[in-house]
């Protein structure tokens, strides 16, 4: 429903409001129907807290990453499947696991409470076991397999090995890897299963404990306790609520939703924040996980008071940091940083390295606490902000205000952000920003704000708070996507929330009672079994109903997706008319590509012309020979790399080295358009391209270490490459007012040979962008060929011809030089 709101608000539509999502009138609501059954992968807390709680091994190796979908492992695990990578990881742990677990044949005997040799009182003892690892009751064939393998081993090699093995087979089955949750048929509901006793115990546990079923959740379970009583399940879910592990878990979805585990990777720049240590992110990642539990856990209070309450449990480093004296429990009055938007924790995932992000601020409260999707940038549309003099961020952001393809999107985040203006990229206090006074006004929902503690105020008392509330618990609970389907149930679970005064344990009991928590679809794909029975079905353009047919689910009534065709509508019902459409054709200058916009074909584009190349040839046929060429990228193969350039450069072999420098500078001025050069920037198979400059651009520039030294001592004669030599360039060629630099091209001794760019402009990068862009080139590998291939990339993506650097790095940040503006 948002994103039809959102999509609706982006248009820029001036009937609509300028700085709030436009409600139009409500469809139709989408009757309740389950999600399909599907597996969903253990995340990586609920296999070592799993393995903990069975065998009392506290797994601290290397297991496969998550998959945040919708914010949440959980979800992401609906998405996985065990590729043989990840696989060889859990084969490792398991067997680390169960070696730990039994080390000898005493540890076994005392686990197992009975004699190893006596197979029918282990097999007694293993049941249980496999029941709590499987969130089901082992068939016996299963358990026949179990014990076939431990009499075949123990006589031989020992009752540790044995169960070792046993244990192995335990935990690399995939019903300890998966929740399967299939169901039993609904007889009210065709299409509709209803969990068993067991699959709710183990979605329960998975919900609030990341964990197997306890002892006593699986005993209710194994007694049919769960089966058909709600109010068991309920009791249930409360008394674990009271856990060790519930407070853990609970305070990990917490921890999703604020995205903190991104304090363990954020960088800040070391001078700018010297203050910001490990342990300064762990106390602010402390703080707030102490605030949920406060809040929701121990005083079962209106989660409201997430976004305004005062109350800290800041450590000694983020005491220092807020100004706190002594043992005090409440923030600085003055600061008024509220709730959780002002926390140090918070402030720092949502900003740069050097700068804060009123859009990435404002856009968490869009999307994590309004559940309003925000759509991206529309394509071709550059984020770069042009400067302003004697300004501030806001100053500078609110050009998105006057720009009709950004307002209508940033008006929904930037406002909130300006709120939060106040505090730095690590959330320290601050009244002025580049020397100018802050201003932190804005609004939402038509209610009035200044700072942080206003607008936590303003919204938490929105609507779309507590909605928004229910829906990530919903999602996190369920462990599935968001569908149209379930907003009914969502609903519902917001009115009880809201009317048990938004506190956390009557939402959680909404959930657990809901037809969403306690039921699934038939899993796509399934054989049926009763003949000339019925159930729902859906596809992308609506629902309908299927028969079971000689054994199968057939005849969809649904209307059925087509082929996406130029003709202006949504032929294949994903949400956009006439999308992926292209045609050849064929113009002046040879084969060409059509595309449908708005049902009809686009003028034919062609390859056009070929290039100006140096050849005095008038390659692209306008009448000039060797025009504009001022920068431009020349081709070479790897011979004539080394006959035109340097003859010791290999680039297969180092395409960064001196002689490879050397090069790029002399095969450029050898083809005779230009002065100098740098690169490959691009490598093929047998061929290598350079960005070659001219005169205009570049001047090839005499000097010595000696000199480039004082710029950076890591730079000299027996360093002569490398991050320290691209910022001791750079910054000799800024001391001579040439602006930046290349090299070093040339060098013998103590002398050598530099280009000055003064026509290139400076930009921040960063290395998680540049590492998207060529693998080698990351913050363990911050320079050399991999980093020149990416800038040149991503100078491109910025509508440059080519680029070079990094100039300077710190942390993620990577300062580089784009040349050629077209």
């Amino acid at each position: 429903m948002w994103i039809a709101l959102v999509l609706a608000a982006c248009k820029n539509d001036p009937e609509g409001s300028p700085t709030e999502p436009r409600v139009n009138p409500p469809a139709e609501p989408t009757p309740f129907a389950p999600a399909p059954a599907t597996l969903v992968r253990l995340t990586d807390t609920e296999w070592r807290n799993s393995v903990e709680d069975l065998f009392g091994v506290r797994y601290s190796g290397a297991l496969p990453l998550d998959f945040r979908l919708l914010n949440y492992g959980r979800v992401g695990g609906s998405q996985l499947t065990i590729p043989p990578a990840d696989l060889d990881l859990y084969e490792s742990a398991a067997w680390t696991v169960a070696t730990t677990a039994t080390p000898d044949d005493a540890a076994v005997e005392r686990a197992l409470g009975v004699s190893p040799t006596d197979h029918v009182a282990v097999r007694a003892r293993l049941a249980p076991v496999v029941a709590r690892a499987w969130r089901r009751p082992p068939t016996t064939t299963e358990l026949d397999e179990l014990m076939d393998r431990w009499a075949t081993v123990e006589p031989d090699l020992g009752a540790d090995i044995a169960m070792r093995a046993t244990i192995a087979a335990i935990l690399l089955s995939p019903d300890f890897q998966f929740h399967a949750e299939l169901g039993v048929p609904d007889p009210d509901h065709a299409g509709w299963r209803r969990l068993t006793g067991w699959e709710r115990a183990g979605r329960l546990a998975s919900f609030l404990t990341a964990t197997v079923p306890d002892e006593e959740l699986a005993r209710a379970a194994s007694a049919g306790e769960l089966d058909t009583d709600v109010d068991a399940l309920v009791t249930q879910a409360t008394r674990l609520l009271g856990t060790r592990r519930a407070r853990e878990t609970l305070a990990g979805f917490f921890a999703e939703t604020l995205d903190l585990h991104e304090l363990d990777s954020v960088t800040k720049d070391e001078e700018l924040y010297p203050e910001f240590t490990a342990t300064l992110r762990a106390e602010m990642r402390a703080e707030l996980e102490d605030l949920f539990t406060d809040v929701a856990l121990d005083r079962g209070a209106d989660l409201g008071e997430l976004l305004t309450t005062e109350r800290t449990t800041a450590g000694p480093e983020l005491s220092a940091l807020y100004g706190i004296a002594g043992d005090a429990t409440t923030l600085p009055g003055g600061d008024a940083r509220g709730g959780l938007l002002g926390r140090a924790g918070f402030l720092t995932v949502q900003s740069h390295n050097t700068l804060t992000s009123p859009t990435n601020r404002g856009r968490f409260v869009r999307t994590r606490l309004f559940c309003q999707p925000v759509p991206p940038p529309p394509p071709g549309v550059s984020t770069e902000l042009d400067p302003v003099a004697d300004g501030t961020l806001r100053d500078r952001l609110e050009q998105h205000a006057v720009d009709p393809s950004c307002a209508p999107c940033h008006s929904l985040m930037d406002p909130m952000g300006y709120a939060l203006e106040h505090f730095d990229p690590i959330g320290r206090r601050r009244e002025l920003d580049a020397g100018l006074p802050i201003d932190a006004t804005g609004s939402v929902g038509g209610v009035q704000f200044d700072g942080a503690a206003e607008l936590g105020a303003a919204v938490a008392d929105q609507d779309a708070f507590s909605r928004c509330v229910a829906t990530n618990v919903y999602r996190y609970a369920t462990a599935q996507v968001d569908r149209a389907e379930d907003e009914l149930v969502v609903d519902a679970i917001d009115l009880d929330f809201v009317d048990a005064g938004r506190a956390f344990s009557p939402l959680l009991e909404a959930i657990v009672r809901s037809e969403g928590f306690l039921t699934v679809g038939a899993p796509a794909g399934e054989d049926c079994a009763t003949e000339g029975e019925t159930r729902s079905c859906a596809t992308d353009c609506g629902a309908g109903t299927e028969a079971c047919v000689d054994g199968a689910w057939k005849g969809c009534t649904a209307p059925a997706p087509a082929p996406e065709a130029c003709n202006d509508r949504d032929d294949d019902c994903d949400g956009d008319s006439d999308e992926d459409l292209e045609r050849t054709c064929t113009d002046t200058f040879g084969p060409g590509t059509e595309t449908c916009e708005a049902g009809d074909w686009t003028p034919c584009v062609g390859s056009g012309p070929p290039p100006e190349t140096c050849n005095g040839v008038d390659d692209d046929a306008d009448g000039a020979v060797d025009e504009d060429l001022a920068v431009h990228l020349e081709p070479f193969t790897d011979a004539s790399f080394q006959t035109e350039g340097h003859p010791a450069c290999d680039v297969r072999a180092d395409a960064w080295s001196p002689a490879c420098h050397a090069a790029a500078h002399r095969g450029c001025a050898a083809r005779g358009c230009a002065v100098t050069g740098f690169g490959p920037v691009e490598l093929g198979a047998a061929d290598l391209s350079v960005t070659c400059l001219d005169d205009t651009q570049a001047i090839p520039t005499a000097t010595t270490f000696s000199e480039l030294s004082t710029h950076h001592d890591g730079c000299n004669a027996g360093y002569r490459q490398g991050g320290a030599c691209n910022a001791a360039i750079s910054r000799f060629c800024a001391s001579r007012g040439q602006g930046t630099g290349y090299g070093p091209v040339e060098n013998s001794g103590d002398d050598a040979t530099v280009v000055c760019v003064p026509t290139a402009t400076v930009l921040e990068s960063s290395y998680s962008a540049l590492s998207g862009l060529d693998g080698g080139c990351n913050q363990g590998t911050r320079w050399g060929a991999g980093c020149d291939r990416a800038i040149h990339d991503w100078c491109g993506q910025e509508g440059y011809r080519s680029g070079f650097g990094p100039l300077e790095n710190n942390g993620d940040l990577a300062i580089v030089a784009c040349v050629g503006v077209p």
